[in-house]
C-alpha cells in the first residue's frame, strides 16, 4: 500500500481525523474544523445582539420560570417578560446598551448564564 491520505472509521472517535499510511507505519494527524461544539438541550436565545426584544426558547415541555439580566458590574436589571408557551419574550428596550449575562431558570433548575448584547 502506498503513502497518502486515507479515511478510516474508528468507533469511539467523535472528531474528524486524517490518517496517513506509509510502509505500514500509521501517523495520526488531528485536523481542526473551526466549528465549535454545539450544546444540545439548552435554551435558545435570539436575536443576539438584541435591540428591543429578546426571545428565549426552552425545550418542548419545559417552562422558563425566571429571567434575570446582570451587567458586567454585577447589577441586576428587570425587564418585562411575556410567557408564550415554551418561549419567553423579554422587552429590553429600556435596558442600557452593553453586555449582559442572562440567567434563566427552566422549571426549578438554573441554567448556565448566557452572554447577550444589547445594541441599538
Amino acid at each position: 500500500m502506498g503513502a497518502g491520505p486515507f479515511t478510516r472509521s474508528i468507533s469511539g472517535i467523535s472528531s474528524f481525523r486524517e490518517f496517513c499510511v506509509s510502509d505500514g507505519d500509521a501517523l495520526l494527524n488531528n485536523i481542526g474544523t473551526g466549528i465549535s461544539d454545539q450544546v444540545v438541550g439548552g435554551p435558545l436565545v435570539f436575536p443576539n445582539p438584541a435591540s428591543d426584544r429578546l426571545f428565549v426558547m426552552a425545550e418542548i415541555g419545559s417552562a422558563i420560570t425566571q429571567v434575570r439580566m446582570i451587567d458586567m458590574a454585577g447589577r441586576a436589571f428587570v425587564a418585562p417578560v411575556v410567557q408564550q408557551g415554551a418561549q419567553v419574550a423579554v422587552d429590553v428596550s429600556s435596558i442600557p446598551i452593553g453586555s449582559y449575562l442572562l440567567e434563566l431558570n427552566v422549571g426549578l433548575e438554573p441554567t448556565a448564564p448566557l452572554r447577550i448584547v444589547i445594541a441599538r
